[in-house]
């Protein structure tokens, strides 16, 4: 049996600051933009215009903790370790291991 094995993301920054996203192991979280823009109005004799949803990638890094439990941090920025915890707590993702 072909099982996959899903983990926990933190987002530190950008627009999915302190978000959770749960996906299969990967070193570049891809998730689509929050902002989207709104469609423009058309008429019935023209065609509308197709709006394509941005996707915005999160380098992934792992953080370990002091007690030995290892958390998928995904980021474009350069956290201090401060601000990664107080995001763990809040937001309480599965470890790792």
């Amino acid at each position: 049996m072909n099982e996959r094995i899903y983990f926990d993301y933190l987002v530190i920054g950008g627009e999915h600051d302190g978000r959770c996203y749960n996906g299969p192991l990967t070193d570049c979280l891809e998730v689509n933009s929050i902002y989207v823009p709104m469609a423009k109005y058309c008429s019935p004799h023209f065609p509308s215009e197709v709006l394509v949803q941005k996707k915005i990638s999160y380098n992934v890094r792992h953080y370990h903790r002091y007690d030995g439990k290892c958390f998928l941090i995904a980021t474009n920025e350069n956290p201090e370790d401060d601000e990664i915890e107080q995001a763990i707590t809040k937001m309480q993702p599965r470890p790792v291991n």
